[in-house]
């Protein structure tokens, strides 16, 4: 019996580690929402490192078939290549960098916003070049593993400026070293280099990476939108990436910060931070912010009956506004 009792317990304390670690992406939250690999030892039977190879089909092709697996060990790998190379800012620097550079504005060059339609295949096949995982790799003080969380991004201009969420801009504690790498969903990666300016507030950053001009394709942005316009999300929630998902704008409101804001109704979640929402043109009306998830009852601190998922979109008109910009045809 004593055995059994104990066995129960332990049961219980392991069950309660995993429910605390896996976060919330309720509003409100600076903490991370992004996805984040455990400290453990390397398993051939499991480790990403060490997994059999998948291969996923070049972007372009008729389906694009996503290996998680494959992205996150590629992610890793390069990520390590870069640090090797000390060609990686430090992730207190790039914290310290957008301190100073908080509320500046920019100058920037941003492509035409788009008049044509583009069909949500089409969107999928043509962004994936242009749409980010967000990396901040680190070396804990257990293990000489690398980890890693991802969250979302986009790149706004053809010199390598890219847009993600204010918070993912944070430093881990306790820590050996941490930095900040992207990369796209052709497998292409890049250290980030400074963070140029951005606002809390309104949660977003724009962020520059280190590589050539030719380099990079943006993505074309817009201020504006009507509530009940059909929208597409492309963002990587809880390591499914490059997810795809579509839905309405539900509202437009103004946000306690003073931005204007916005709830949709298509699925994101925790990784999702930074990602980009599309009207029906392929021009970024948005970020994805955060949630607020609504229950009809608290009993003894305890949320109960789901009700009902506020899903908050920190407008483009919001960044529009830092930027000293100059249009180019797209």
């Amino acid at each position: 019996m004593k055995y059994l009792a104990s066995l129960t317990l332990l049961l219980s304390v392991c069950l309660l580690c995993v429910s605390l670690d896996h976060g919330s992406l309720d509003a409100g939250a600076d903490a991370d929402l992004e996805i984040e690999q455990q400290c453990r030892l390397p398993d051939k039977a499991s480790d990403a490192l060490t997994a059999p190879e998948d291969s996923c089909q070049a972007p372009g092709n008729e389906s694009f078939i996503v290996s998680d697996m494959k992205m996150n060990r590629d992610f890793i790998k390069q990520s390590k290549a870069l640090i090797d190379a000390e060609e990686t800012v430090e992730m207190k620097d790039l914290v310290s960098s957008l301190k100073v550079n908080e509320k500046k504005k920019v100058k920037l060059e941003l492509p035409r916003e788009r008049t044509s339609q583009l069909s949500t295949e089409d969107l999928y096949s043509s962004y994936l070049k242009s749409t980010l995982m967000v990396g901040k790799p680190y070396l804990c003080q257990r293990c000489d593993r690398l980890h890693v969380s991802i969250a979302s991004g986009f790149l706004l201009t053809n010199t390598g400026v890219f847009v993600t969420s204010h918070h993912v801009i944070a430093a881990k504690k306790n820590v050996r070293y941490q930095t900040m790498v992207v990369m796209n969903g052709e497998g292409k990666m890049w250290p980030v280099k400074s963070v140029l300016g951005g606002s809390k507030a309104n949660d977003f950053v724009f962020v520059q990476l280190e590589g050539k001009k030719g380099d990079f394709t943006p993505i074309p942005i817009k201020g504006t939108m009507k509530t009940g316009e059909r929208i597409r999300t492309l963002t990587n929630p809880t390591g499914h990436y490059f997810s795809l998902s579509e839905g309405i704008v539900t509202r437009q409101y103004k946000h306690r910060g003073g931005g204007h804001w916005f709830n949709i109704d298509a699925d994101y979640c925790k990784g999702s931070s930074g990602g980009a929402i599309f009207d029906k043109f392929g021009n970024v009306l948005g970020i994805v912010s955060s949630t607020n998830s609504v229950y009809y009852t608290v009993e003894k601190g305890i949320q109960k009956n789901l009700q009902m998922v506020f899903k908050n979109v920190t407008s483009s008109a919001n960044f529009l506004k830092f930027i000293g910009k100059r249009r180019q045809p797209i």
